[in-house]
């Protein structure tokens, strides 16, 4: 009978908060009838479809007629009642206006520059979003080893592209870009009506390429835009400043780099910034090149681009790859002794996680992305803490008031309310004042992220009061749920038996405050210190002083030699060269067969020409033999110069000079055999990520498209001058350009440099953060126990004990965050700095300083506070007591 009882009981749970939320008045009637129906179901048609029917029912009588806690809230919840808890919310603010100005500074800073972080994450996030297809398109790459030396390329043998379209069925598309003057430069300069138009985005492309790429086209057929040879496309932008409102179909531009002339046929939507190839002047392929170059297996190599019909088709195309490279590719790499493997990434992965050699553009990094939404999130959690401590705190004070108000009638309901306006009311303040923070650093902010993130465009400006309004939610749980719900007598008393676990949570926030102080504070200066090093490292030249000419226009690089003879003469020129590449450019590379034993190895390399000033002019040194002699045809013939890295991985030992190696044969086939002059000391050409790689020198006599002066120092505006008339006597098209060679190198770092920056402006909001809420929170923790210490001092307490007791508790505090921030630290520096082949890591007594200074610091904030509490005459407390 009783098992038969048992089974005909509701679920206990759903019952449960049936009782929860029911009124007391109806409870007894409603349950009634929901376990009569319950039974009834039951004997119908069975238990399970009973149990679902009581849980529908119970949540249908979820409504305001029968919800127990709102008994009352449709006769106080007025437009009088939410106006009084503004009243009341407003004065409880100003009445605390030390901890709420301490509070508003922190939530304001906090939201404001979390803000603009989160805008610039989202932003790196976002590459190749504009795209529907985007999950079609990949990029192919190749992984070369050639001789024992392997690379990871971008660029791909121009064949590989058209191959892949006819022989896989997965392939849709394919599209080729090739750059106007090499690979790494996308620059091309355009003449028309007598004017010079520059555009550092123009590239060579397949008729094909809107297919791969869903761009729009403002005029022009979509089909036929580039089908036809010596024919343009140009954007938007760039037809407007050529041409204004005119129709610039059918009109024509002049390419500086060759003379070719284009027809414009096609006019495209401006391409937005985030992506990882923009382009700006796209000309038709069709014609360009030269057959044989096309059909080239190995060199000549360009980006190319497929579309397949499905995205999961990436893998058939690298399982596939080895059947097409033994088809086509396997003559011409056994011949340099090399193989290939084929790269696919997803468009949208470039921009973070390629890092391959000859990116069309610099990427971003994806671990300096996540440090900077780390930044974001700190900044907010920092003030939280601050918010949450002092609020813990002061709102202790407010519980005779929460018991007042329940003795007269208030329901929880009611001081839930109150507490929900208040704190939505200090959001509102605090939202306005982000808002006018954010404009007043936008601009500062928008020159380290080098973009603009539009923060008061109205779908941001929605995100960020959302988000803000989400955060005041947040932050009233506690007093809205905890404080409400204090017993009455406890609280009239003073008294509440949460006081230690409210303590511990204290504790808690405030050693999570200190950890993630102290995590900024040290890696702030893991960053600084390695850029610092990078800045001052080694590279094997000198860098200062050294001024780089681009020889753009052809005129200038043909006579090259003269224009440098004459620089060499300015008053101020200490030496000047020029060469093909500089340091700071990525270099081409070659297959060098080198002597091996009276044999021929072929052997990777990349390579750079120079004339015979180069090694004096940025000051490398020559470790062995000799360098090139000014206008030797014989050098320029037949020698050759390397590197220690080249040395080593050649094979060659000591004697390394006289060696002989080719590259290159005669018209009948025969090997030109170049032989070994002299053996450079290692430098560090590219960036400090990548180690040292071989590097082969051939000697160019005759042209070059970088000047590289280097000037005594002091003020070289003057020599820049005479160098610049120097050049424009040979009445260039192309205006002269030029840099320092130090700050062309210090662009390789700039997305260092920008998370050094956001590091240092969050090292310096977070330590003021935590400073003014560790103010106020030891202001109201000292002042509550100045009773305590008074008695103390009347029974003998020193001045000394007093200060050691409250030093005491705080210094374990952070001790304890100092311990759990090393190892977290740690973690994430390692992270950052395993992106660099030369790095160097901060020394134990440097990281031991950080911290003591921490401590020290700590302690001495706290100084005045706790000097006066111990000096003070405890009769004057005690006699309030």
């Amino acid at each position: 009978m009783s098992t038969n009882t048992q089974d005909n009981r509701p679920p206990w749970l759903i019952m449960k908060i049936f009782r929860w939320f029911c009124s007391q008045e109806l409870q007894r009637f409603v349950e009634g009838d929901l376990i009569e129906l319950y039974r009834e179901r039951i004997a119908k048609r069975g238990k399970g479809y009973a149990n679902w029917r009581f849980l529908i029912d119970v949540v249908t009588l979820f409504r305001p007629s029968i919800i127990g806690f709102t008994k009352g809230l449709y006769i106080n919840n007025n437009i009088g009642m939410v106006r009084n808890y503004l009243k009341v919310g407003a004065r409880n603010l100003w009445k605390d206006r030390f901890y709420t100005g301490i509070n508003l500074f922190g939530i304001s800073v906090g939201l404001a520059f979390s803000f603009l972080v989160l805008l610039l994450v989202n932003y790196e996030f976002s590459f190749e979003d504009f795209r529907k297809d985007k999950h079609l398109v990949k990029r192919l790459g190749i992984h070369n080893n050639i001789g024992g030396k392997e690379d990871t390329y971008v660029n791909v043998p121009r064949p590989l592209a058209p191959t892949l379209l006819q022989e896989f069925p997965e392939v849709q598309y394919f599209t080729r870009a090739a750059g106007l003057n090499g690979m790494e430069t996308h620059k091309g300069s355009f003449e028309y009506n007598n004017m010079i138009y520059t555009s550092g985005d123009a590239f060579i492309v397949d008729s094909t390429f809107f297919k791969v790429f869903d761009t729009k086209l403002v005029s022009g057929d979509i089909d036929n835009v580039l089908n036809r040879p010596s024919t343009a496309a140009i954007s938007q932008s760039f037809a407007e400043m050529i041409f204004g409102k005119s129709d610039p179909i059918g009109q024509t531009l002049e390419s500086l780099d060759g003379g070719n002339k284009f027809e414009i046929t096609g006019v495209f939507e401006d391409v937005p910034s985030n992506t990882h190839l923009p382009f700006e002047v796209l000309l038709s392929w069709n014609g360009y090149f030269d057959e044989e170059v096309n059909t080239r297996w190995y060199g000549a190599h360009t980006y190319s681009y497929v579309k397949l019909k499905e995205a999961y088709q990436a893998q058939n195309l690298i399982e596939k790859f080895p059947d097409l490279f033994d088809a086509h590719m396997k003559e011409t790499y056994d011949r340099i002794n090399g193989s290939a493997d084929l790269i696919v990434q997803n468009i949208e992965d470039i921009h973070l996680k390629s890092h391959l050699t000859w990116e069309a553009n610099k990427n971003g990094d994806e671990v300096s992305v996540y440090v900077l939404l780390a930044i974001g999130i700190f900044l907010i959690l920092i003030a939280l803490v601050n918010y949450l401590n002092l609020s813990l705190a002061r709102n202790s004070l407010r519980r005779k008031e929460i018991s007042v108000r329940k003795v007269i009638g208030a329901s929880r309901f009611n001081i839930s309310g109150q507490f929900l306006i208040e704190t939505l009311l200090f959001t509102a303040l605090a939202f306005m004042f982000s808002l006018l923070i954010v404009k007043l650093v936008y601009s500062e902010f928008r020159a380290v992220a080098g973009v603009d993130l539009l923060p008061f465009a109205i779908e941001n400006l929605l995100l960020f009061a959302v988000a803000a309004l989400s955060l005041g939610l947040l932050i009233s749980i506690y007093p809205s749920i905890i404080l409400s719900g204090i017993r009455l007598v406890e609280g009239l008393k003073g008294r509440h038996r949460s006081t230690k676990e409210s303590g511990r949570l204290q504790q808690g926030l405030v050693v999570l405050q200190f950890t993630i102080s102290t995590i900024v504070i040290l890696f702030t200066f893991v960053v600084k210190n390695q850029l610092d090093y990078l800045s001052n490292v080694d590279l094997g030249f000198e860098k200062d002083n050294v001024i780089v000419f681009q020889l753009e226009d052809s005129v200038l690089s043909a006579n090259s030699e003269f224009i440098k003879e004459r620089v060499k003469v300015v008053a101020g020129v200490r030496d000047a060269s020029f060469a093909s590449d500089r340091p700071g450019l990525n270099l081409n590379h070659t297959i060098l067969n080198v002597e091996d034993n009276g044999t021929y190895n072929a052997v990777g390399s990349q390579f750079m020409r120079v004339d015979h000033d180069f090694a004096q002019t940025i000051g490398l040194q020559i470790l062995e033999g000799r360098s090139f002699i000014k206008g030797s045809d014989e050098d320029a013939r037949f020698a050759f110069m390397i590197n220690e890295s080249a040395k080593a991985k050649f094979g060659w030992g000591d004697d390394a000079v006289g060696k002989k190696m080719y590259f290159q044969s005669d018209e009948e086939g025969n090997p030109i055999y170049m032989t070994l002059i002299g053996v450079f000391k290692d430098f560090n050409i590219g960036s400090l990520h990548s180690a040292i790689q071989p590097i082969s020198v051939f000697y160019n006599k005759d042209f070059g498209e970088h000047l590289m002066v280097r000037l005594s120092g002091g003020d070289h505006r003057m020599a820049v001058t005479q160098i610049e008339e120097v050049i424009n006597d040979l009445s260039p098209k192309l205006p002269v350009s030029y840099d320092y060679l130090s700050v062309q190198l210090e662009r390789q770092y700039s997305d260092e440099n920008r998370l050094s920056k956001a590091m240092a402006y969050l090292s310096v909001l977070t330590i003021v953060i935590s400073i003014l809420g560790f103010i106020g929170l030891l202001s109201f923790a000292i002042s509550k126990r100045e009773a305590e210490v008074g008695v103390r001092k009347v029974l003998g307490a020193s001045v000394t004990s007093v200060v050691v007791l409250f030093y005491k508790q705080i210094l374990i505090l952070i001790l304890v965050a100092e311990v759990i921030a090393i190892p977290v630290n740690q973690v994430i520096s390692n992270q950052w700095l395993n992106g660099f082949e030369y790095r160097v890591f901060p020394s134990l007594l440097e990281t031991g300083l950080i911290l003591i200074g921490i401590i020290v610091l700590s302690l001495g904030i706290m100084g005045f506070q706790v000097l006066k509490v111990a000096f003070m005459n405890p009769v004057d407390v005690i006699k309030e007591e």
